[in-house]
């Protein structure tokens, strides 16, 4: 059975409203821990809907020793989805050759 727009929006809704809730988890676990956090970092985190990326930022800002370490986390995490989506998409392509 197809859903109705009303149906869609919540449901879309409700998935903003939990990213929002693990993006501000992640940020007030690092100000607990590390006081200041840089705006670019805290934009960046900001800007994550991924459910799974940001559970695996909540694991990692209990755990790093520094705020670099998550900033190389988030770094490394968007090169690696970044370089799987760019093998798919080649894999794709080259699919009919």
């Amino acid at each position: 059975m197809a859903k109705t727009t009303a149906e869609f929006l919540r449901e879309q809704g409700k998935a903003e409203g939990i990213a929002e809730g693990k993006q501000d988890a992640v940020l007030k676990l690092l100000r607990l821990r590390f006081q200041d956090v840089p705006e670019v970092l805290s934009r960046e985190i900001s800007n994550i809907h991924n459910l799974t990326r940001l559970d695996m930022l909540l694991e990692q800002a209990m755990t790093v020793q520094s705020l670099e370490e998550i900033d190389t986390h988030l770094s490394f995490n968007h090169r690696k989805v970044h370089e799987t989506t760019t093998e798919k998409c080649t894999k794709t392509r080259n699919f009919g050759r």
